[in-house]
């Protein structure tokens, strides 16, 4: 009889924590979307080809290209009529989390603008059609689209899953690795999440390029911050080493610099951890945040490749991959992580020295190997960023010195300055001539420290300049060009 008072005690606390808490119905979804740049910042297409395997028993659209890849089950061929052009984004591997106190049925449907959602598993309720035309231009406008009506199961469920073990891989299992409820599928299919890929182009935010001093340049279009960026890097028969990892606020850019010697393995390990707690900051619990890096241990960790992860801010998510689900959950977290790989001058050097036949030899099973002949075929870069050490300063904890960025350097019509400075004084600039003649000045207010103004220039003659940045009693000064 104590025991029996004591189960519905606990059972009245438990439900008495899902009341306070307010959420006892819960979605979390994460993934990743993968661009491809030379390194001038030129994205490159062909993102089409599957970064790992997937088991046999994920559904694909009657897409694509002719191709042979390994399965678990052996070698699979895949030819279909439709030919893929502009494909220019990978969307890899979304799984859409549930966390319930009890059964529910759910309706789950997503669109992606600009894309085609190619994979998925469990089966589709409705989704896009198979294309069915010879040629499928992703620089068209299109919206792909996927439907799931499922269950979530009770939380205490130990249904097993309904695939068989021998046909997973380690890049499926992986995702289980968390507390949410099981998912059944409309045809009964037992899984822990909703899966699903895509291909598609679009403009991402972030853009990467190597400038003439051999640094990267990362440069922030987008409107909103990027509050986690983590440039990564893994040579041949070498350790990992970072870059740099920070925040960076929007239309701001940063300079990273090639480390000089290597971090040790407990740095390294360190700076995942912080890639772990930017996600769980992002609104993933820290198993689902580990789940994910996990996942893309081989491919994103383990090889190699210059590559930078950055956190996806929410409204582009929303606005890229809009969701509904119904009813709708107590709470939704959705976090996707872009990863801009990035081809370094050598490499693509190496790729320009090579004939066709030792390119595919060296290069036939790369899941890049259709972007690296579109290297080939756009030939040696002919206009680097002019970004340099001396023409543009990055704004960034390491670098208090000069808390602005001057940019485009050289310009033509309209220069730009984006700062960051201590404190809200006003500032002045003045723009001065190699003879020490001051030619244009201004003050400007700040907002809360930060900065961002726009000067017309275009009566200045083409050569070097000086530009003066006064704050309080500290002055910086930096040359611009103009170039016409």
């Amino acid at each position: 009889m104590l025991r029996f008072y004591s189960i519905i005690l606990l059972a009245f606390i438990s439900s008495l924590t899902l009341a306070q808490d307010g959420q006892t119905y819960i979605a979390h979804e994460w993934g990743t979307f993968t661009t491809l740049q030379r390194s001038n910042g030129e994205r490159l297409s062909g993102l089409f080809v599957d970064e790992e395997k997937l088991p046999t028993f994920v559904k694909d659209i009657s897409f694509s290209y002719y191709e042979v890849y390994e399965t678990t089950k052996g070698y699979s061929w895949h030819y279909f009529n439709t030919q893929l052009k502009n494909i220019s984004v990978k969307m890899e591997t979304p799984v859409i989390y549930f966390y319930s106190d009890r059964l529910r049925n759910v309706s789950v449907e997503v669109n992606f603008l600009g894309g085609s959602i190619s994979q998925w598993y469990p089966n589709r309720t409705s989704g896009e059609p198979n294309p069915g035309a010879e040629m499928l231009d992703f620089a068209e406008q299109r919206i792909g689209w996927i439907k799931w009506d499922a269950t979530i199961l009770d939380p205490g469920d130990q249904t097993a899953y309904s695939n068989n073990p021998i046909d997973e891989t380690p890049q499926w299992v992986r995702p289980r690795a968390t507390q949410s409820n099981l998912i059944k599928g409309g045809n009964g299919e037992i899984e822990k999440f909703l899966f699903y890929r895509g291909i598609a182009n679009f403009e991402v935010p972030l853009k990467v390029e190597f400038n003439t001093s051999g640094d990267l340049v990362l440069t922030n279009n987008g409107n909103e911050a990027l509050d986690y960026v983590l440039v990564y890097e893994k040579k041949k028969d070498q350790q990992a080493n970072i870059w740099w990892s920070g925040k960076m606020e929007a239309k701001f850019m940063k300079i990273a610099h090639e480390p000089n010697a290597p971090i040790s393995e407990y740095e390294l390990q360190e700076k995942l951890i912080e890639f772990e707690l930017a996600l769980k900051d992002a609104g993933l619990y820290l198993d689902e945040a580990k789940a994910m890096l996990n996942t893309w241990k081989e491919s994103y960790f383990e090889r190699e490749g210059l590559r930078v992860f950055w956190v996806v801010p929410r409204s582009f998510t929303d606005y890229i991959l809009p969701i509904n689900i119904v009813p709708s959950p107590d709470e939704l977290e959705r976090v996707m992580v872009g990863r801009s790989e990035v081809l370094t001058p050598e490499f693509e050097e190496s790729l320009l020295n090579c004939n066709d036949q030792e390119l595919h030899e060296l290069w036939q099973s790369d899941r890049f190997y259709y972007s690296y002949n579109e290297v080939r075929g756009g030939g040696p870069i002919t206009e680097w960023t002019t970004i340099t050490r001396d023409g543009y300063i990055h704004i960034s904890e390491d670098d208090e010195s000069f808390p602005f960025v001057v940019w485009p350097n050289p310009f033509e019509d309209i220069l730009t300055i984006y700062g960051n400075f201590a404190t809200t004084e006003n500032i002045n600039i003045s723009v001065y001539n190699l003879m020490g003649e001051n030619i244009y000045s201004i003050d400007q207010p700040t907002n809360s420290g930060l900065f961002r103004e726009e000067f017309e220039l275009n009566n200045l003659s083409a050569g070097i300049y000086l530009m003066k940045v006064s704050q309080g009693n500290k002055t910086w000064t930096t040359k611009v060009l103009k170039a016409r």
